[in-house]
Formats: structure tokens, C-alpha cells, sequence
């Protein structure tokens, strides 16, 4: 997933974007967290998640080009062109289906400036991500 977005806070409450079949036991997730200058993601296989793949120092209020990359075997965040964090995952998604501007099951709506967003059916490589949310 690409995001060139802006919010209109930093911190607060937890806003999101999802992916996912409907439920929360397979999802996708773009956080701006609750926790200023935090932007986190996580994704949830059959109920399961490896843990939070976070980016600190981040203005939740600036603009950002972000990517988010799964790979089957690894979740990376881009910001601004730069690889952020990678968190080494074996965690297997099915029935991504759906595209919510807030949590898997609602809640936690995400509020923002969204330029763009793009979804990519198969993973982008490293210099992809990079030149796509390179400012």
C-alpha cells in the first residue's frame, strides 16, 4: 500500500487505514498512534500478529509519501524515501477484500489530507518503494 498523506493531528487518538476480509483476524493496518510523531504498522494473519512495525520522530501533521510492503515473508515501512523498519513476519493473510478508512471492524476513522493512495497486488522491491515515497 502507497499513502501520500497528511493528517490533521499529531497524536491523540489512534486513526487508521485497513485492509482486510471483514474481520480482525486478517488485516493490514496503517496507524497515525495515539502517541505523537508515531506511525505504525501491523498486519494480522488467521488471528495472528508478529508485532508492531513503528516509526518514531514521524509529525503526524507533515506531509508524507508512505509505503507499507508485505512480502510473505517480511513487512517494511517506507517514509519520505527511506526504509523506516522491517519486522521479519510469518504470518499468512486470506480474503482481503476490503478497503476501510478506519479499523478492520470500524472504529479508529481515519481523518487526514489523502492525496493518494495506491494498492499493489504483488510487493514492491526496496528501490520502488523508495523512489515512490521519495518527496
Amino acid at each position: 500500500m502507497f499513502l501520500d498523506i497528511k493528517g490533521y493531528t499529531n497524536g491523540g487518538d489512534s486513526r487508521r487505514i485497513s485492509i482486510s476480509d471483514g474481520t480482525n483476524n486478517n488485516r493490514v493496518v496503517l496507524e497515525f498512534d495515539e502517541i505523537a510523531s508515531r506511525i505504525r504498522t501491523y498486519i494480522v494473519g488467521n488471528g495472528l500478529v508478529d508485532g508492531n512495525l513503528d516509526a518514531d520522530g514521524i509529525n503526524q501533521t507533515e506531509r508524507h509519501k508512505i509505503a507499507f510492503v508485505y512480502d510473505g515473508s517480511s513487512l517494511k515501512l517506507f517514509i519520505d524515501g527511506l526504509l523506516k523498519n522491517t519486522l521479519s513476519t510469518s504470518v499468512v493473510t486470506s480474503g482481503m477484500d476490503r478497503l476501510l478508512f478506519a479499523g478492520a471492524i470500524g472504529g479508529n476513522t481515519m481523518f487526514a489530507d489523502l492525496q493518494q493512495l495506491q494498492i499493489y497486488k504483488t510487493a514492491l522491491t526496496n528501490t520502488e518503494a523508495i523512489a515512490l515515497t521519495t518527496l
